[in-house]
Formats: C-alpha cells, structure tokens, sequence
C-alpha cells in the first residue's frame, strides 16, 4: 500500500509543471526515511528507493536548464538545522517523526510533504502536508481523527454504535483515535 501512495504522489507531483520552472534552476529534495516504519507499512526501502529514483530521474529529464538532486537521510541521521539547503522534503516516517521533521525544516521555508500514519494529527506548518497512509475502508479512522484534531466536533465523551460490518481491527482503531488525548 505505502509503494502504491508514493507512486501515486510522485506521479501526480507535477512532472509536467517543471517547463514552467525558470532557466537553471536547481532542485534538491531531501527523502528521509525509516526503514522500520517502511517495512510496517508493507513496503522495502529498496523498493520505495526505486520508485523515488525513477520519478524523479523522469522529472529530471524535463528540467531542460537545472537539476535535480536527491539526498537520502535516514531519520536517526537529521540534525537540528536539516533543510536548509533543501528546496523540499519528502519523508517516509510515522507520525511523531513527520512532526518533528516538519518544525525542524519551517524554519527554513523548506516545502515538507510527510507520508505517515492513519491516524495521525495533520501538519499545521504553512509549508508542510501529510498524506496518511489509508487502507481501503479505513477512511473512517483518519475522518475522525481530522474532526479530533481540529476540534471541530469537542465532545468529552463519546459512544460508538455499529454493527458487524465494522471489522475488530477497525472498531478497534475508531476507539483509539476518539480516546487519544481524551
């Protein structure tokens, strides 16, 4: 599922909008990652590596005056001033890290897009987006959690009424979403 989202978010960057770049300009994206979290999400580093390199080896080839460059990190190598020579950064880590990662670079101004958990709190930094990793039929999780987070519906207390068609496993995450921080 992780491959899947990130070739889709590669995909969809903008190869095509990089004509409008102006002459000489010179890309260079940070990819952090965690190998750990990668693996819990069902997906090889080797593999998310390859689907990286090759999006942007294609957006390479349509940047006619620059380049791109990509520089891999693994978290437990980013230091307190990491982005300030990035023009973006694309990280692959749960949610705790993707926040950190997002404070540490919006000092620079560095564009973060975070590939996480479901489940976890949306980045409230102007330059940073997180992308939740969403199986099919788990929306529901990352819904509710977007409505906790942005306090948009503050209850105290909460009771969940379902029937057999919500699995254990997703009766069980909708609960511990609406509990956190409770």
């Amino acid at each position: 599922m992780l491959a899947r989202v990130t070739a889709c978010l590669l995909a969809l960057a903008g190869v095509h909008s990089l004509s409008n770049l102006p002459n000489y300009t010179h890309v260079k994206l940070g990819v952090v990652v965690d190998e750990r979290w990668i693996r819990t999400e069902g997906a090889t580093l080797e593999q998310m590596e390859e689907i990286i390199r090759s999006a942007f080896a294609v957006a390479d080839d349509k940047l006619a005056h620059g380049e791109f460059m990509i520089e891999w990190t693994n978290h437990s190598m980013v230091t307190q001033d990491y982005g300030k020579d990035l023009t973006a950064l694309l990280s692959l880590v749960d949610c705790s890290k993707s926040h950190s990662l997002s404070r540490k670079v919006a000092k620079h101004n560095t564009m973060h897009v975070a590939i996480s958990d479901i489940g976890c709190k949306r980045l409230v930094q102007d330059t940073s987006l997180l992308i939740p990793v969403v199986e099919p039929g788990n929306s529901i999780v990352q819904l509710l959690a977007d409505l906790r987070y942005a306090h948009t519906m503050p209850w105290k207390s909460f009771i969940v009424i379902h029937d057999e068609s919500i699995s254990k496993s997703l009766a069980d995450s909708i609960h511990q979403i609406l509990v956190r921080d409770a």
